[in-house]
């Protein structure tokens, strides 16, 4: 069971869309806090609109992969790809690594799952 938490950090992600139709949209926004999964690693959810763009805009809403090294000591990513929701008779594809935050401390993440065992759904 996978197990959301209350405190914790988030990541923030900026791209721009695929080109579709002769134009692309521009995606910023912060992601949900972590949930914890049984194996101890962490996703979250990200959901954004795209900027609007010749008179209409999308929604994304994906969970994003679990977390891996940033290159910097102590600092994570996550990689996400989503097809934005149809509108105008198309979709764009959004796709990338969020901005590098700090890692979970180990404390946390065992609390996590010894509070997933017992069914609580927030920690």
């Amino acid at each position: 069971m996978a197990v959301w938490l209350r405190n914790g950090h988030s990541h923030a992600f900026l791209r721009v869309s695929s080109q579709n139709r002769a134009h692309r949209h521009f995606v910023a926004n912060i992601s949900g806090r972590a949930i914890v999964l049984p194996d101890g690693s962490h996703v979250h959810l990200i959901r954004s609109l795209t900027t609007f763009n010749r008179v209409h805009l999308h929604l994304t809403r994906r969970l994003t992969g679990r977390g891996m090294p940033s290159g910097r000591p102590g600092m994570h990513v996550h990689r996400y790809r989503d097809v934005t929701t149809r509108d105008v008779q198309h979709r764009h594809l959004v796709s990338g690594r969020t901005v590098a935050a700090p890692n979970i401390p180990q404390r946390l993440v065992r609390r996590a799952i010894r509070a997933g065992r017992r069914g609580r759904y927030a920690y």
